[in-house]
């Protein structure tokens, strides 16, 4: 067969261009008129992100200089790595069987398979896509997805908080009884002692003691300074007798010292029991205390909003693509009915 110029071939194409205008028309007409009656699809997008450092706070305890410094701007996190996890959780069943059960007209498996997609930003942010012909509820969908994103956090921090709170008030229960035996010890041991007398007798003793010291110093110089020998004998007695004085003092001011002591002691005690009790109620009202705030481990950049426009079907690309697929197969129905009239003729050539 005869080699053809490219003249000849636009030849070919010029000869049955309205053979291929027809074949775009029938196409591009075909692909308008289903893109039109088929059923649109919107889809919805939500956009959110889980903080790199959460807002902490305590109700109830005074703030440290590391809380202080994490109050600032909430940024997400700089890793695919754990964006990825948090993709992961959101692809869960769990996840999903809560949006069906919040909104029965999506199913547990275009949930889970078909008409949503989760996808990382190059800034870091977590978006959810949402198909639906109903252009509310795919965006209903979209921003449930971050709510309930948020509720699995709150029950994964929730776990170690309840046993947290079972332990204190295991130890209250543990430590009141103790205070209460403690306390108890101390009224008796008050009571048995007095010791609210011998405080005040101890007082009276340091001053008797003061008082007999100074008359052993002027016994002794007494003593010192006399030269008859029945002076000598009265002054030693007398000092005799105030170094008896004296030691009685001291011995009593030493039982009663250890008293005292011992009262202190028990008394710390109770003081030890009652600030552990106080510390106690204080964590477990800041536990109940945060149990009962709304943490927010989820911070929404964009909520999701009805779209106006479908993604499928899309008029002017079904068009465009249905008239570059006619135009490309005109072409080649032009060739073919080319090259079966040259067959045709050379045949019957041929038999002439």
């Amino acid at each position: 067969m005869e080699e053809r110029t490219l003249a000849e071939y636009w030849f070919v194409l010029y000869k049955r261009k309205r053979q291929i205008y027809l074949i775009m028309i029938i196409a591009i007409s075909f692909a308008v008129y289903f893109s039109w009656t088929l059923e649109k699809v919107y889809e919805a997008t939500s956009v959110f992100f889980v903080p790199h450092q959460f807002d902490t706070f305590s109700f109830f305890a005074s703030e440290t200089g590391d809380e202080k410094e994490r109050r600032g701007p909430l940024l997400p996190i700089p890793q695919e790595n754990i964006n990825a996890v948090f993709i992961g959780i959101l692809k869960s069943k769990t996840i999903a069987q809560k949006i069906h059960n919040e909104f029965p007209q999506k199913s547990l498996r275009s949930l889970l398979y078909k008409d949503v997609d989760f996808a990382v930003s190059s800034e870091y942010l977590l978006k959810v896509h949402i198909r639906d012909k109903d252009p509310q509820l795919a965006a209903d969908v979209a921003n449930a997805y971050p709510i309930y994103f948020n509720e699995m956090f709150q029950q994964f921090s929730a776990n170690p908080t309840v046993k947290t709170k079972v332990n204190l008030e295991k130890q209250i229960n543990e430590t009141e009884p103790k205070l209460a035996k403690i306390n108890k010890e101390l009224e008796g041991f008050r009571e048995a002692n007095k010791t609210v007398s011998l405080r005040e007798e101890i007082s009276q003793l340091i001053a008797d003691s003061a008082q007999i010291q100074s008359k052993i110093i002027e016994a002794q110089a007494g003593i010192a300074s006399t030269e008859s020998y029945p002076d000598i004998v009265i002054w030693e007695n007398r000092l005799i007798e105030y170094q008896k004085e004296k030691k009685r003092i001291d011995e009593r001011r030493s039982d009663i010292t250890k008293i005292i002591a011992k009262e202190d002691e028990i008394a710390r005690e109770v003081d030890r029991y009652v600030d552990m009790l106080k510390k106690l109620h204080l964590q477990l009202e800041e536990i109940k205390a945060q149990e009962e705030r709304d943490m927010q481990n989820v911070v929404i950049v964009d909520p999701a909003e009805p779209p106006q426009t479908p993604v499928f079907p899309i008029l002017w690309l079904d068009g465009m693509i249905a008239g570059l697929c006619s135009l490309i197969g005109g072409v080649f129905f032009a060739f073919f009915m080319d090259y079966v009239d040259r067959i045709t003729k050379k045949r019957r050539l041929e038999g002439i």
